[in-house]
């Protein structure tokens, strides 16, 4: 195994064992996707650099979910994105929400990890997590972000059909039974 795989698959399996001691269980993931060389190596020098990872909550209110759709995207999905070198992936979370959707969130809990496998050619595999956290909504109004990131932020009552990962359909919907 090459040592960059080794301490990336280390590293990720600690967040999981922490998050897990903070939050109890959760899902999790194990997705492969397939990068550029350049886009390979900008994942491996924020992971040199400890800024690897990133965070997304599933912002619930009331009977809604808040969604956000990328500017180059056509489909939706909660509102996150990449962690900053001495971030938590909580802080990451809560900050990728308040500049995507202009929302403030209470986080409560992990609904999903994702064990992101990077690979490409020529390249050695990296492994990087994503948390995805259960959170509740503190404040603001949905607007997208000032840049040129989020098309649109808004709260839906019913999943809508154009969700950008699968996973996404699975999450919990609060007016879910059971």
């Amino acid at each position: 195994m090459h040592d960059l795989t080794r301490r990336s698959r280390e590293r990720t399996d600690e967040v999981l064992v922490d998050h897990a001691a903070d939050y109890g269980r959760f899902r999790v993931r194990e997705p492969e996707w397939e990068l550029s060389p350049v886009d390979h190596d900008r994942v491996r020098e924020r992971f040199e650099a400890g800024a690897d990872g990133g965070a997304g909550v599933w912002v619930t209110r009331d009977d809604s979910v808040l969604l956000v759709r990328h500017a180059d995207e056509t489909a939706w999905s909660d509102p996150g994105g990449k962690r900053a070198a001495g971030e938590t992936f909580a802080e990451a979370a809560r900050r990728e929400t308040r500049e995507e959707a202009g929302v403030d969130v209470d986080i409560g809990g992990v609904v999903e990890l994702h064990a992101v496998s990077h690979v490409a050619p020529d390249r050695p595999r990296l492994v990087s997590p994503i948390v995805v956290f259960a959170g509740s909504y503190a404040g603001g109004e949905p607007a997208p972000d000032e840049g040129d990131r989020v098309a649109a932020a808004r709260w839906f009552t019913e999943r809508p059909d154009d969700l950008l990962y699968d996973a996404l359909a699975e999450f919990p919907w609060p007016t879910d039974n059971g």
